[in-house]
């Protein structure tokens, strides 16, 4: 079995889960591989819990000794710590090593490796950029801390894998092997796709949710308001409790042409409701709005928990067999070859 040592970069939910994931596969009869996992996280306490949950092996005391030796780096830390992340650890990397990046936005980070990883094919390291979407059983909850970890967080979800264009496609075979071994199915897009994408999905609740706290606390009525919340006004802000402000900046001021298309869009769609609202004394209108809302929202509920979206034959594929061994050719000395390092091909 190919022993693996892997650091894991920010041990709350997603890290310490991804951790959990991996011991979970290696109790597998059909383990091909053993992992040695080292984890760091700016706080102690998370990296406490972590190794007491059994996600990691051992505590590093910073990213650097965390990756020294590792084969494969998951960068799950606050968005606000990854650029800074990248400049600490890209001159430490093995050659070789590939960094699966689980930032919410891929083309920073692209730019970011671009600036201190190795471009000689003797020593370089890879970037892979890898959106996990979770485990539908986690659809509604909220809570992103190290206490939610499990190892089941990737069953029924997709790996959203967003290689840059000089990605090599070992590299690539290695996202896609990891993703099966964890639980994940794959799919894969383009970079700005991907960001234009994310805007609506993570962006949007973000703008939504600071625009609703910001409403209500300004408001003449706060002092009354805040006795009265319940979970509704809770789940609709509470990335304000599980991210830092520094992360939903860079989400959106990193990605703010995607975002104000899309805040765009939310505000005409508002705007329609209050002006129904106002003009339509018997509410047909919105009776109408939520009825087709409701329907809507149970075909894709229902499309989500199965993790199916297209009509059958059409589903993107990629088999087993087509990645079985990269792990080993990335690790144990066979370096990716670019596509201008093919041979009988000229560089131009």
């Amino acid at each position: 079995m190919a022993e693996v040592k892997v650091a894991i970069l920010g041990l709350e939910r997603t890290g310490a889960s991804f951790g959990l994931a991996l011991k979970r596969y290696m109790q597998g009869k059909e383990a091909r591989h053993t992992f040695t996992i080292a984890g760091h996280d700016e706080r102690d306490y998370n990296v406490k819990h972590a190794r007491s949950k059994g996600a990691i092996d051992s505590g590093a005391r910073g990213p650097v000794e965390a990756v020294a030796g590792a084969h494969i780096v998951i960068l799950a830390e606050h968005y606000y710590r990854v650029e800074k992340l990248y400049q600490a650890v890209g001159p430490a990397l093995n050659p070789g090593t590939v960094i699966l990046d689980f930032s919410p936005l891929k083309r920073p980070s692209i730019r970011w490796a671009a600036e201190v990883l190795s471009a000689d094919a003797e020593t370089a390291a890879y970037l892979v950029g890898v959106t996990p979407i979770l485990n539908p059983e986690v659809l509604f909850e909220a809570n992103s801390e190290v206490e939610a970890a499990r190892a089941d967080l990737f069953d029924g979800g997709t790996f959203i894998v967003t290689p840059a264009a000089d990605c090599p496609a070992e590299a690539v075979n290695l996202a896609t092997e990891v993703a099966r071994i964890v639980g994940a199915d794959v799919h894969f897009m383009d970079p700005d796709e991907h960001d234009g994408l994310i805007a609506a999905m993570e962006g949007l609740p973000a703008a939504l949710s600071l625009a609703l706290f910001q409403t209500l606390i300004r408001s003449s009525g706060w002092g009354d308001l805040r006795r009265l919340a319940n979970p509704a006004f809770g789940l609709q802000t509470s990335l304000l409790r599980y991210q830092h402000p520094d992360s939903l900046w860079a989400l959106l001021q990193y990605n703010r042409e995607n975002t104000v298309r899309h805040l765009s869009a939310l505000i005409d769609n508002l705007t329609a409701i209050r002006d129904g609202l106002r003009e339509d004394a018997e509410g047909l209108g919105l009776e109408a709005l939520l009825a087709d809302a409701a329907s809507r929202y149970e075909e894709w509920e229902g499309q989500r928990r199965a993790n199916r979206w297209e009509k059958k034959g059409d589903e993107e594929s990629v088999t087993t067999a087509s990645v079985l061994g990269t792990m080993g050719g990335m690790l144990f000395g066979r370096r990716p070859r670019k596509a201008d390092d093919e041979p009988g091909k000229k560089k131009l």
